[in-house]
């Protein structure tokens, strides 16, 4: 059953449906047991994070991905997966540092926070385009990768 839904997943991220991509990993993650496979764990994460980084949630891409990485997936051996993660990181810091500098500016207004996490909400907009270029990069660097083997 789980590798039904895995290959439904696998649909639905070709299909850009991430979201339904997320639903058919789920339940092939919740399947596994101790007797699973520890590359197929690895790779169900690596898949349900590609798709939560796609959505621009990068701290549940972050989770996966320390998943797959404790399970003994070698991130630097990707460049995609190298940089998913370290821009993962970077984003997840950033949301943190916003959400506390506005938790802050509710308890202290004269702090001028607002002012400070909209200049910290642009970085992370400009990241996430920064990202975007990233992705595209490292996925024609794993294409070009593919293609030199055969």
């Amino acid at each position: 059953m789980s590798d039904e839904h895995f290959k439904m997943g696998e649909v639905e991220a070709d299909k850009e449906n991430y979201a339904g991509a997320i639903e058919c990993f789920n339940k092939v993650i919740q399947t596994q047991n101790e007797e699973t496979k520890k590359d197929f764990v690895i790779l169900h994460h690596k898949r349900r994070a590609e798709c939560y980084y796609k959505l621009n949630n990068y701290v549940e891409a972050l989770k996966d991905l320390n998943q797959a990485i404790s399970k003994g997936f070698d991130v630097t051996e990707s460049e995609k997966y190298f940089f998913m993660l370290n821009h993962c990181k970077l984003q997840s810091d950033l949301d943190n540092a916003i959400d506390n500098i506005e938790r802050q500016g509710l308890l202290h207004s004269s702090w001028d926070c607002h002012r400070r996490a909209m200049l910290l909400k642009g970085i992370r907009y400009a990241n996430i385009f920064i990202g975007k270029g990233i992705r595209e990069r490292s996925q024609s660097a794993d294409r070009n990768k593919g293609n030199r083997k055969h």
